[in-house]
């Protein structure tokens, strides 16, 4: 169940990456719009579902095989000259690491509170005694820190 919401949050991040990509392209190459192409849906579905499955890769890797992949669409699926494809591939780079940022911050968000160990935590047994936590002595040892005699 994990896995199939972690796909879904990566289809999400993909789909907008690739519609915010192609929104920014076209406003700022004039020139033949992608939508324009014949196969334009079919293509933009397979390219959002392959960036999604190589998104499951652990950070540095799923990061580069995402790029490979909106390489292979924008250059040899949509068949853009190069520099148009460069510049659609940049946008969609740039775009990917902030998506990656984003749901890596949604993640930590959501991540439980790590829970104190009591088989490795450092008991310090001077604060047993009564009053050892009061006054100037009690300042004294906790200003050693614990587990330091």
């Amino acid at each position: 169940m994990v896995i199939v919401a972690i796909l879904l949050i990566f289809l999400v991040a993909s789909a907008v990456t690739w519609v915010i990509a192609l929104a920014l392209y076209q406003a700022f190459m004039p020139g033949p719009y992608l939508k324009d192409h014949p196969q334009f849906l079919s293509l933009s579905v397979i390219s959002i579902a392959l960036a999604t499955l190589v998104s499951m890769f652990p950070f540095p890797f799923g990061y580069l095989a995402a790029l490979l992949v909106w390489w292979l669409a924008a250059r040899n699926f949509f068949e853009m000259p190069t520099g148009r494809a460069v510049v659609l591939f940049l946008l969609l780079a740039a775009l990917t690491v902030l998506t990656r940022l984003a749901v890596l911050g949604a993640v930590t968000l959501f991540e439980p509170a790590p829970c104190p160990n009591p088989q490795g935590a450092v008991h310090d047994r001077s604060f047993d005694r009564p009053g050892a936590g009061h006054g100037a002595g009690g300042l004294a040892l906790l200003a050693r820190g614990p587990g330091r005699q």
